[in-house]
C-alpha cells in the first residue's frame, strides 16, 4: 500500500505545485488519496468521539472530495495526515448534507462535512487488570 500511495502523493504534489506540508491528506485501503489545503479543512471532535471533517470549496474541489468519500461505505477504514504528521486511521460514518454558503465573494463556495470516528484498538496484550484504585497509570504496562 505504502508505496503506490506514495507514487500517488508524488503525482500530486508535480502535477499541482504543492508543499504537503500545508495539506491533509486522505487514503483509502484500496489506495484511493485525496489531498486538501489546510486552510479549507477543519475538524472537530465532539464528547463521543465522533469527528466531523468540513471541507469549505469551491464547485470543482466539491466534485473531487463528493467522489473520493461518496465511493466509501460506513465503517470503511480511512487515514488522514494533517501537514505530513503520520497517518491516523479512522473509520468513516458518512456524509451531511451539501451546503452553499452565502458570501459577498463572487466565486461560489460550499460546505460539506464528512463524519469519522478514531479507528484506535487496543491490543489485549498491552492492557492489565486494575491493581489500585487510586492510580492513574495502573493500565501502563
Amino acid at each position: 500500500m505504502e508505496v503506490s500511495v506514495m507514487t500517488q502523493l508524488k503525482e500530486i504534489v508535480e502535477k499541482e505545485n504543492i508543499n504537503l506540508d500545508e495539506y491533509v491528506t486522505f487514503v483509502t485501503d484500496n489506495q484511493k488519496v485525496l489531498a486538501a489545503n489546510v486552510k479549507y479543512v477543519k475538524i472537530k471532535q465532539r464528547q463521543d468521539h465522533l469527528m466531523g471533517i468540513t471541507f469549505t470549496i469551491n464547485p470543482k474541489q466539491l466534485k473531487e472530495v463528493n467522489e473520493f468519500f461518496d465511493s466509501l461505505t460506513s465503517g470503511e477504514r480511512i487515514y488522514y495526515n494533517i501537514s505530513q504528521t503520520g497517518y491516523i486511521p479512522v473509520n468513516y460514518r458518512g456524509m451531511l448534507p451539501i451546503s452553499k454558503n452565502v458570501t459577498h465573494n463572487p466565486e461560489e463556495t460550499f460546505s460539506i462535512t464528512v463524519m469519522v470516528d478514531p479507528a484506535v484498538t487496543i491490543p489485549k496484550d498491552t492492557y492489565e487488570e486494575p491493581v489500585c484504585d487510586s492510580c492513574v497509570f495502573h493500565y501502563i504496562k
